[in-house]
């Protein structure tokens, strides 16, 4: 019973990890987006 419950928080915190590489993914592209814009 334990076990299954640290594997689902284990699952969850990779979850959070992806999502937040994600998002800062995004931030990046959208700064060099403006910066590329800037530099024209």
């Amino acid at each position: 019973m334990a076990m299954k419950k640290r594997r689902r928080l284990i699952a969850e915190k990779k979850t959070a990890k992806a999502l937040a590489r994600k998002e800062a993914a995004k931030k990046t592209k959208e700064k060099d987006n403006l910066e590329a814009k800037a530099s024209k």
